[in-house]
C-alpha cells in the first residue's frame, strides 16, 4: 500500500506542479484527503461499552496495532478503541 501511496503523491506533484504551484505545505493540505481515497483510512462501526449506542469512528489502517481512546456520542464517556489492522482492513476492533 505504500507503494501506491508514494506514486499517487509523484503523479499529483507532477500533474499539478508544472508553474511550481504546488509546495510541501499545499501536498500536507491534501493529504488526508488522499489517504481516504485509497483506502487507508476505514469507516468501523464500533458499540459504546457503557450505553451500547452504536456509531462509526475512522481507523487509519497503515498503522497494524494502535490504542486510541473516544468519547460516546450519546453518553459522553471515554473508553478505549484497540484496533489490529492491515492496510487497507481492520482486522478486529475491541472497545474497552
Amino acid at each position: 500500500m505504500l507503494g501506491n501511496w508514494r506514486a499517487l503523491r509523484k503523479e499529483i506533484l507532477s500533474d499539478n506542479d508544472s508553474l511550481g504551484l504546488l509546495d510541501r505545505w499545499t501536498f500536507r493540505w491534501i493529504q488526508p484527503m488522499i489517504r481516504i481515497s485509497i483506502g487507508v483510512e476505514v469507516s468501523e462501526t464500533i458499540q459504546c461499552p457503557f450505553c451500547g449506542q452504536a456509531f462509526e469512528v475512522m481507523i487509519d489502517t497503515s498503522v497494524a496495532e494502535q490504542r486510541f481512546t473516544t468519547d460516546c456520542e450519546v453518553c459522553c464517556r471515554p473508553f478505549e478503541i484497540i484496533a489490529q489492522c492491515e492496510p487497507g482492513e481492520v482486522l478486529s476492533v475491541e472497545t474497552r
